[in-house]
């Protein structure tokens, strides 16, 4: 509680002294109600857009520019703190906390910041929806997003990073700084009843996205390296795995635009996936790629579909409407239908693939909502 009340403290003070520097408050709220096959819930974490508020600032310094990056984020069904890479209670800004200086050429960031494997895995996606649409799509071609371990996920802490822009083409390359020993014990189920103590260095993560124009087209390549993350131990030792991705985003004449991603895991030397036990979240040598296309029939109506399959035998179907009330509010109704999901809980781990919901599930997600972006 009085980590809380001090990081409240600081966002007042940032308030206070906005007159210093370029500050800019910027979010979105969203709520819809979601029908899942575990029953129908008021999902507040985001179905069309993530819910979430941030304070961003900036000062030019000669050919330089600093700029500092805070947001949280937050479910709108209970108002609690969430719907980011840190979900503890006194984790306050959640989903980025950095601080950044340099050159549009070339900028050193330091903090909380957003996995640049994500940035590059994105570009695939089409359908409108965030956490209905896009989360399980992204969670088909890497299936150790979830989680709130130091490194992985949608949000990354502890990172030193280095990007920029060179003309048209775009970088950003990501890696943790924590070198500190750290031990973990894990009981994975009662099928197995005996605790694996696991003791290495802390979670490592590296990440990489290249982006570069072809013709009409966008071009993403992401590449990410996860080592000695105790917090999903195997059962001879820690999760290690490389992911490599590479999506294109192309728009059409008449309002249609094409996305695509593909993907490829490996598991670290000696990890297997073939012992999977009830809250193991275990690596997985896979394959996966999203298609998806899109419509803008006009500046108030838009219609998405994405798929997503992986060689694990999980597919994931969504299609979204969205109606703009104005450039600010938006009305969708989205759909998902998945076969095998329980491949992307990775052994039963619970998660959530549509918002609201804790449990993993194989069958349909339906969701209406609106969000208000200011």
């Amino acid at each position: 509680m009085k980590k809380t009340q001090v990081a409240l403290a600081a966002l007042a003070m940032l308030a206070s002294s906005a007159v210093l520097a370029d500050v800019a408050v910027k979010g979105c709220v969203d709520a819809a109600i979601v029908s899942t096959d575990a029953g129908t819930v008021l999902g507040g974490a985001g179905d069309g857009c993530a819910s979430q508020m941030g304070f961003y600032a900036s000062e030019e310094i000669g050919d330089m520019k600093a700029s500092i990056n805070l947001e949280t984020g937050f479910s709108t069904n209970n108002g609690a703190i969430g719907n980011g890479g840190n979900t503890s209670s006194t984790g306050v800004f959640n989903r980025l906390a950095n601080v950044g200086l340099g050159t549009k050429a070339a900028t050193v960031t330091l903090g909380m910041a957003k996995s640049a494997w994500i940035e590059a895995a994105g570009g695939g996606l089409t359908a409108y929806g965030m956490n209905g649409i896009g989360v399980p799509a992204l969670a088909v071609l890497n299936p150790n997003l979830s989680g709130t371990s130091q490194a992985g996920g949608f949000f990354v802490g502890n990172i030193v990073g280095l990007s920029g822009d060179l003309g048209t083409f775009s970088y950003n390359i990501q890696s943790t700084v924590n070198d500190a020993a750290s031990t973990t014990t894990y009981t994975p189920s009662a099928a197995n009843a005996n605790t694996v103590a696991v003791t290495g260095t802390s979670d490592s993560f590296t990440a990489l996205r290249l982006s570069a124009p072809a013709g009409a087209a966008t071009l993403n390549f992401g590449y990410e390296s996860r080592k000695n993350a105790p917090a999903t131990a195997l059962t001879a030792g820690n999760i290690d795995y490389t992911n490599w991705v590479a999506s294109a985003s192309l728009p059409l004449d008449g309002g249609f635009s094409v996305n695509a991603a593909y993907a490829k895991q490996s598991v670290g030397t000696g990890q297997t996936y073939t012992t999977n036990y009830v809250g193991r979240n275990v690596a997985a040598e896979q394959t996966g790629y999203i298609l998806g296309a899109s419509y803008k029939m006009s500046d108030a109506v838009g219609f998405g579909v994405t798929y997503a399959k992986n060689n694990n035998q999980t597919d994931m179907f969504g299609a979204s409407a969205q109606y703009n009330f104005s450039a600010t509010t938006v009305g969708y109704a989205n759909y998902a239908d998945f076969s095998n999901a329980f491949a992307l809980n990775n052994g039963g781990t619970a998660q959530s693939f549509a918002v609201g919901t804790t449990t993993g599930y194989t069958g349909k997600v339906m969701s209406i909502g609106i969000h208000h972006a200011f």
